[in-house]
């Protein structure tokens, strides 16, 4: 049995040898492996163009900020009891003159319609000006303290005037509590008796002016409608300088009408040119000082080294051993150098200087009177003898209160040149081909 079974394994093994292959049995063929898929062609679209960020938006500029407040004017927290305190309650806002425009509108007044703050005023000038606030309205006087031209906005106001046609529903205080209801008597006893009063009958009634003053430009004026003896206007008018106040800057540039002047070349036949010979140059009056300077000629004794905008000094020119006094005006509206203001009047004052002069037509200073009095007169220039019978003078002027020229003459000789031309700002611009706002 144990052979029998270990021919039966053997014939395994050897079955096995020979590929397990039983009769009628036939091995499937393999299954063709499937085609390989097409290679996938990845088409990349053309790139979608991408748009350049668009730049981020400026920034919208800023408005301009209001304007400062001058002077930080805080409102008193009460009136005063002295008049000369110069302060004025309107509906419980304290105002106190001088202040400046800016703070007015910081309390919330406004200029009226026919009121331009954006107006330039002349150093040393005033203004009149209006203002609202809700169905009030008061009347100002604006000063331009500065050296320089200012807008109405940037200067002061140094006077407030109210009235009860214009404030019919306002408050009126001013100090010891004197209101529209006071009475003469009552304004009386609370200030004394006033420095002016004045009674005007007009129209609707007698009408009591009255004036307390404390100096100049400084003081405070009540009007009474004497039908009723109630207050009917107040003006507080205080014309000083705000305490602290800061000038503008003199600037280094040329002022234009200065840079504009041109020196004559020749002596003219023609008065009205106003063209004179000194000491061998030329001048066509007025003439900057920087001309003068120019030939030689030094600024001496000068009231002010800075001639505020519009205004005038006076200085002396000297040259050699001999100089003269005279006005010098500034045509620009802003501050200068006194070189760069004019000379509009020149007047030697001295019969006997050591210098030479010449004027229109060729008439010269110490010249023989028989010699000058042909040209003098055939130029319209006309004589009048002085009251004391020394001498007489020859003079030229084209219009009343214009320019003008005066000759001395005495003992056959001219004695004295005087030449003076002061031009309205205009004009003198005018001439230049300059505008004059």
């Amino acid at each position: 049995m144990k052979k029998l079974l270990s021919l039966s394994v053997i014939a395994c093994m050897i079955l096995t040898l020979v590929g397990c292959t039983l009769p009628g049995f036939k091995k499937p063929d393999p299954e063709p492996e499937p085609d390989p898929e097409p290679p996938v062609t990845l088409v990349v679209p053309d790139p979608v163009p991408v748009p350049d960020p668009e730049p981020e938006p400026e920034p919208e500029p800023e408005p301009d900020p209001e304007p400062p407040i001058v002077s930080g004017y805080v409102m008193p927290s009460e009136l005063s009891d002295d008049i000369y305190d110069f302060m004025i309650a309107i509906d419980d806002q304290i105002m106190v003159v001088p202040m400046y425009t800016v703070d007015l509108m910081s309390l919330g007044w406004k200029a009226d319609k026919y009121s331009d703050l954006d107006e330039l005023i002349k150093p040393g000038y005033y203004s009149i000006y209006s203002f609202e606030k809700g169905d009030t309205k008061i009347s100002t006087s604006i000063m331009n303290w500065d050296i320089n031209e200012r807008a109405a906005r940037d200067c002061v106001i140094n006077q407030i005037s109210i009235s009860d046609l214009d404030a019919e529903n306002a408050k009126l205080c001013l100090a010891n509590d004197i209101t529209w209801d006071s009475t003469y008597e009552e304004v009386v006893a609370a200030y004394g008796t006033p420095s002016y009063e004045h009674d005007v009958d007009g129209y609707s009634g007698v009408s009591r002016y009255t004036k307390f003053t404390d100096d100049t430009y400084k003081e405070i004026q009540i009007v009474f409608d004497m039908t009723n003896n109630k207050i009917s206007s107040v003006t507080v008018e205080n014309f000083e300088e705000p305490e602290g106040f800061v000038a503008g800057e003199v600037s280094d540039e040329i002022p234009a009408i200065t840079a504009a002047y041109v020196a004559p070349t020749k002596l003219s036949d023609d008065p009205d040119d106003f063209v004179v010979e000194i000491e061998g140059a030329l001048y066509k009056f007025p003439c900057p000082v920087s001309e003068f300077t120019k030939n030689g000629w030094e600024v001496k004794n000068a009231r002010d080294e800075v001639v505020e905008g519009t205004g005038f000094t006076r200085i002396e020119l000297k040259k050699g051993n001999w100089k003269f006094s005279t006005n010098v005006r500034n045509y620009d509206k802003n501050a200068t150098a006194v070189e760069n203001c004019f000379v509009d009047d020149f007047y030697p004052m001295d019969h006997d200087a050591p210098i030479t002069i010449k004027i229109c037509g060729g008439v010269e200073y110490h010249q023989d009177l028989n010699t000058a009095k042909k040209i003098l007169e055939s130029l319209g220039f006309v004589y009048e003898a002085t009251d004391s019978g020394l001498g007489g003078y020859y003079s030229y002027q084209a219009e009343q209160y214009g320019p003008y020229y005066s000759l001395y003459v005495s003992d056959g000789m001219v004695k004295d040149i005087r030449i003076q031309n002061q031009p309205k700002f205009k004009d003198l611009y005018a001439a230049y081909g300059l505008e004059y706002n």
